[in-house]
């Protein structure tokens, strides 16, 4: 069948909008390959792409189906990919509007931010945490994992503020010659 000038008309519009050689044969009744052959023998060059090509942004969106927000290192492990690739790309589709902050999980230093790879609205960055909630939450994780030693920081404290104030009781003169206290070398 030849290839009428109504034909290469809406050729040119098609091949434009970014739609498989499949679909646009389809569209005018023609294989995918004639199609592909004409396209070029009219000088319409390369076939705009619209969609993904980037297969780490593909398994990313595809892992993170369940709304979990991830961070970078956590979908580099996933991906196989640096962490470095995976902080430029959430960024570059961020400001794409295709990505998103979805929360901030606090921790010593600054934030991390928790991304999802679909569009949303980012939440601010939080303040860095205090001097005062990270001992906070450190004696909160060893009160957690080790009562014992938790304790023991607890009444080495509560014994080195009894001495600055100087209200820690001398040992009685028995239990000083019993165990040494006192005794200088």
């Amino acid at each position: 069948m030849r290839w009428t000038v109504e034909d290469e008309g809406k050729l040119r519009e098609l091949w434009t909008s970014g739609k498989s050689f499949r679909v646009i044969g389809a569209e005018l009744d023609r294989s995918a390959e004639s199609v592909y052959r004409k396209g070029k023998d009219l000088g319409l060059g390369s076939k705009p792409f619209q969609g993904e090509t980037s297969p780490t942004w593909l398994l990313l969106t595809r892992v993170c189906q369940d709304r979990r927000g991830r961070t970078v290192h956590e979908m580099a492990q996933i991906a196989g990919a640096s962490r470095h690739t995976i902080d430029g790309l959430m960024r570059n589709k961020e400001a794409a509007g295709e990505a998103h902050v979805m929360g901030w999980k606090k921790r010593a230093g600054s934030p991390i931010p928790l991304w999802l790879p679909f569009p949303g609205k980012s939440k601010p960055k939080p303040a860095a945490m205090t001097n005062t909630e990270r001992c906070r939450a450190r004696r909160a994780r060893l009160k957690e994992d080790d009562p014992l030693a938790y304790k023991a920081m607890i009444d080495r404290n509560t014994l080195n503020r009894a001495r600055r104030v100087g209200s820690v009781r001398k040992q009685h003169s028995v239990v000083r010659a019993l165990f040494g206290m006192g005794v200088r070398a």
